[in-house]
């Protein structure tokens, strides 16, 4: 969360971290492990991340205490490294 809250490389919540995970930007997968406990969407979400995580050789770490990635959708990422914003045009 430090690193997310810092600008550093970190994303969280479900979009953002699929999208991490597409790109293989993603490291290490943070997972509350009570997020398969949210009914079939959860358990379906908590799988494809994991999925694609093991796609990128991105480590799969499951959260006990649900209460740290409880505000930000039970889920996160540690990036391997940072995208650069889209270069704007000074002209």
């Amino acid at each position: 969360m430090d690193q997310f809250r810092g600008g550093g490389l970190a994303v969280v919540g479900v979009e953002d971290v699929r999208r991490a995970l597409e790109w293989g930007q993603a490291d290490e997968l943070l997972v509350s492990a009570t997020l398969d406990q949210g009914g079939p969407s959860a358990d379906q979400t908590a799988g494809d991340l994991v999925a694609l995580a093991r796609r990128t050789d991105a480590r799969v770490r499951f959260i006990e205490d649900s209460h740290l990635l409880e505000p930000v959708g039970g889920v996160g990422a540690h990036l391997r490294y940072r995208l650069a914003p889209p270069a704007t045009d000074a002209a």
